[in-house]
């Protein structure tokens, strides 16, 4: 029940954070905060549902916990990105091209494990 509260926070806190990039027309701090808040947040739900509560190795056994580890990192490296793209230069122009494809992966990820 927990983690289920755990990725429903990381997902709007991820999304806020992505679309307020949109509708400001650019990156902020406190929306690269916001970001790095839900990847923390993601990181954690991920480490205590996959190892601590499921007693499964680190690799991912379903199809759903291979989308979860691949949004994860996409999330990281879009992380990185959001950073370097806070200094300006060709980073920050193209960062927003990258963001759509980021959050469509972790949206999909998130939507495959909810229970049928």
């Amino acid at each position: 029940m927990e983690e289920g509260l755990l990725f429903g926070l990381a997902a709007v806190l991820y999304l806020c954070a992505i679309s307020a990039g949109f509708i400001q027309w650019g990156l902020r701090r406190w929306s690269v905060s916001t970001f790095a808040v839900a990847l923390a947040i993601d990181t954690f739900a991920t480490v205590y549902v996959c190892i601590i509560r499921a007693k499964v190795s680190i690799w991912p056994e379903t199809f759903h916990g291979a989308m979860g580890y691949l949004a994860l990192f996409i999330m990281a490296v879009h992380f990185v990105w959001a950073l370097f793209s806070l200094r300006g230069g060709l980073s920050k122009k193209c960062f927003h091209w990258g963001s759509p494809f980021a959050a469509a992966i972790w949206i999909f990820a998130f939507v495959s494990g909810i229970p049928k």
